[in-house]
């Protein structure tokens, strides 16, 4: 799933959502952040919803 123009994650990887109050971040199983863009946050967020 694509997250930001720079990002491509795997779903299976995530483990969880990081939402702050001006941004949102999946962090995924090797420990590394990857910012989600607002253009991809609605998609990211239903997406990864059981992830919150």
């Amino acid at each position: 799933m694509q997250v930001h123009r720079s990002h491509w994650i795997a779903n299976a990887e995530v483990i969880r959502l990081i939402k702050n109050r001006t941004s949102l971040k999946v962090e995924m199983s090797d420990g590394t952040t990857v910012p989600i863009s607002r253009r991809f946050a609605a998609k990211a967020a239903e997406a990864l919803a059981d992830k919150l």
